[in-house]
């Protein structure tokens, strides 16, 4: 990985200012008039799930809506938005843009619990409804929720969509935002789009057969000049190769935006291509901020106004504001922290609490010129070198070793007293891939605490998707499931950390009960190790090869166009969490399935021959079965017990996982409604 040090050259601009003090310091009058005009509903499921009943709540309706904007350029609210000022303004020289939001809220609004979870949208599409319910994600069906969910206390569920470089589509929330342009002449800037031939998340195109001879590409931004001008493509098997540029005969511009690139012999799926171009026309993406803090302002106020806004909605009365999502929308909200958004424009926080799923140490490419928020930066194969993994990772302010600042993810909102409270939830693989222990120690690898507003927990051995089920895999399926991966992929979900974590963060705001205490491994005290070390823990494990890699951090300077690299090392020691005989991580939150295993689970994978074999796999996990009798796991040379070792039979095997979970529910980390699963599982 890298670590991207240098922030844009127009974001370094806005936020130094912000740093230094030099930006006015906000009463609690209003001082801008950023606001959303309007609500227009375009569906609305009433009631939803098949008319089924939630308790004494009652039914549930879902309304979509197109919601319309404005952002004031000249409020210091706005300051941090790269290129507001250069949007083009309507007659109150006010900037308009518009969103897709979605509720899920109770029929009877006076049965509304007065606490709204929102999400944020993951590439335009909505997770919770899976996670948090428990559900199938079909919210017009009775299964959209599990037997039972949290409907029944009455929350509010609100998505938003936020990115306007996707397409819209059924079931894809998106956002439309103005081009910014240089007293109305067009700007341009070098972009570079990494395009990845697997079809993962963020790889820009579908899969690619095969059999194919070339691709097909849409370009994030369109190109300055797409009749005179040939991109440079080059292409490179791994991300630490040097990479080859194409002739220019290899590549043919189909269109302003899309180009089609001839697939090189001796290179397989797995590699890399990357197109540079004079791209045009940056959109102000940074309104994303802006409008989810001001969504939530409108949720939270009673005046005529908002009341007229909001009566085509019918959105119940809200006096707590909970913001969560996952991956790429956790580093989204690490960013909305860090840049100090959560002040709205009269002077008040706009969301009490927030919950980061997935996002590791890492924010985003987010509120940049020419930004490009798909991507998930600086895995270990993929999207390195683009912004996100920058300095400060951690909730404590610390001294950077490599630029010489001092600061944390909330220093801004600390200044402005508006940071939330925050439950930060990672996964095993965040550690792997998004240099997750650097959330909780300096670049030494020493530990520095967490702030009082701030718990986190890391769920030991699952992958970084939180869905019931993961992929859709489950434990032994026939054939095992891989994926593009050499393992099974890892079949776990950490969903009811999450259900937990809202429940907790409720009183946390509501009524002032405190989480537990965070189990997220910091120093060495709590079990993190070097890559070294946790290669020595490792048990043999038929078919399968301990690898070294995990994502390494660079220095990259942002404020030249292209990007340069300045350094291959960045001095941050990333640290990685121990295991047990079996291989299975014993730090953070233990899962049952993880603290009673019948294999072990791992937050990272490994490429397949085919597609870069060896380099890590996305962000899938593995599952290593164990034998299932003794003379099996000796004959093939297993050092794990087996499972007949293990175990007497199924009833042994669930009232060992009910025994776990129950001790969960009690330390607060599970809810009494998810014990009950654990009494399904049988033995493989």
């Amino acid at each position: 990985m890298h670590i991207n040090q240098f922030i844009s050259r127009t974001n370094f601009l806005v936020l130094g200012a912000l740093v230094l003090g030099l930006l006015p310091v906000l009463s609690n009058a209003q001082v801008g008039q950023s606001r959303i005009t309007s609500l227009v509903v375009v569906d609305r499921v009433s009631p939803a799930f098949n008319g089924r009943s939630f308790g004494e709540v009652g039914q549930y309706e879902l309304v979509k809506a197109r919601a319309h904007a404005l952002a004031d350029p000249l409020s210091p609210r706005n300051a941090g938005v790269v290129d507001l000022q250069l949007a083009p303004r309507n007659s109150q020289g006010l900037v308009e843009y518009s969103f897709d939001v979605a509720f899920l809220k109770p029929v009877d609004p006076k049965k509304a619990n007065g606490t709204a979870v929102v999400e944020v949208t993951n590439r335009g599409k909505p997770i919770l409804q899976t996670s948090l319910l428990n559900g199938n994600g079909n919210l017009r069906a009775e299964g959209g929720a599990g037997k039972v969910s949290m409907l029944e206390k009455g929350y509010t569920l609100v998505w938003t969509g936020w990115q306007s470089d996707i397409d819209q589509a059924p079931d894809v929330m998106t956002a439309a935002y103005p081009v910014a342009t240089d007293m109305g002449k067009m700007i341009t800037a070098v972009v570079r789009d990494e395009i990845v031939l697997d079809g993962s998340s963020g790889a820009q195109i579908p899969p690619v057969a095969p059999n194919a001879t070339a691709f097909e590409a849409r370009l994030y931004y369109p190109m300055a000049k797409p009749s005179t001008e040939v991109p440079i493509v080059r292409v490179r098997q791994r991300a630490d190769d040097v990479a080859v540029t194409l002739n220019a005969n290899q590549v043919e511009v189909l269109g302003d935006d899309k180009v089609r690139v001839i697939l090189q012999p001796g290179y397989d799926r797995g590699a890399l291509y990357q197109i540079e171009y004079l791209a045009r026309d940056p959109k102000v993406m940074g309104l994303s901020f802006v409008s989810f803090r001001d969504l939530m302002s409108l949720l939270r106020q009673d005046t005529s106004e908002a009341q007229r806004v909001k009566a085509a909605v019918q959105v119940p009365s809200i006096k707590i504001g909970i913001a969560t999502g996952l991956s790429q929308s956790g580093r989204y909200l690490r960013d909305f922290v860090y840049q100090d958004f959560n002040l709205d424009e009269l002077g008040k926080k706009a969301f009490d609490g927030v919950v980061p799923q997935g996002s590791g140490a890492k924010r985003g490419y987010f509120n940049q010129r020419f930004a490009e928020p798909g991507r998930a930066p600086d895995l270990q194969h993929e999207m390195r070198g683009y912004p996100g993994a920058d300095f400060p990772f951690a909730y404590v302010e610390q001294k950077d070793p490599v630029s010489g600042r001092t600061e944390s993810v909330l220093s801004r909102c600390t200044a402005s007293g508006s940071c939330p409270k925050i439950i930060h939830l990672d996964s095993e693989w965040e550690q792997w891939q998004q240099g997750g222990s650097l959330i909780a120690t300096d670049w030494l690898g020493r530990a520095v605490g967490l702030p009082d507003n701030v718990r986190a927990y890391m769920m030991a051995g699952t992958p970084h998707a939180s869905l019931p089920p993961n992929a859709g895999v489950r434990p032994l399926t026939q054939p095992p499931a891989r994926a593009i991966c050499e393992q099974i992929l890892n079949p776990l979900t950490w969903a009811p950390v999450l259900r937990v974590s809202v429940a907790n963060m409720e009183a946390w705001v509501g009524s002032s009960i405190a989480p537990p205490a965070s189990r997220y491994p910091a120093g060495a005290a709590d079990g993190r190790v070097s890559i070294d070390a946790l290669r020595n823990m490792y048990p043999a494990i038929p078919g399968y090869q301990f690898s070294p890699l995990y994502g390494k951090l660079q220095v990259v300077d942002f404020t030249q166009n292209p990007p340069s690299l300045v350094s291959g090392f960045a001095p941050y020691a990333i640290m990685l969490p121990r295991v047990n005989a079996d291989g299975n991580t014993v730090d953070g939150v233990v899962l049952p399935e993880v603290a009673v295993p019948v294999a072990t689970y791992s937050g990272r994978n490994t490429r397949a021959a085919g597609y870069a074999q060896g380099e890590l796999c996305y962000t899938l996990g593995s599952y290593m079965p164990f034998a299932k009798t003794e003379a099996e796991r000796k004959a093939s040379g297993d050092s794990r017990p087996s499972i007949a070792e293990r175990y007497r039979d199924d009833l042994d095997y669930q009232s060992r996982l009910v025994a776990v979970a129950q001790q969960l529910v009690r330390d607060r980390l599970m809810l009494a409604s998810d014990v009950e699963y654990y009494r399904t599982l049988k033995l493989p």
